[in-house]
């Protein structure tokens, strides 16, 4: 994997992802999603991949 030159894209593609997983995962189970890594930085270089993280309120509801 190479580092990619900032993308504007990368809020976009963090913006679709969290819907569809707003969509997918009943919402009173989400405690909190982050766009985290690298791409959630502006202005530096990163790998091409939006990472996520989906806290849950308990899992085992899921």
């Amino acid at each position: 994997m190479f580092l990619v030159e900032h993308n504007k894209e990368w809020i976009k593609w963090y913006e679709e992802e969290r819907e569809m997983i707003l969509s997918s995962v009943p919402s009173k189970s989400i405690k909190r999603i982050s766009h985290i890594g690298s791409t959630a930085i502006l202005g530096i270089c990163a790998k091409n991949i939006v990472d996520i993280l989906l806290e849950v309120k308990d899992k085992s509801k899921l």
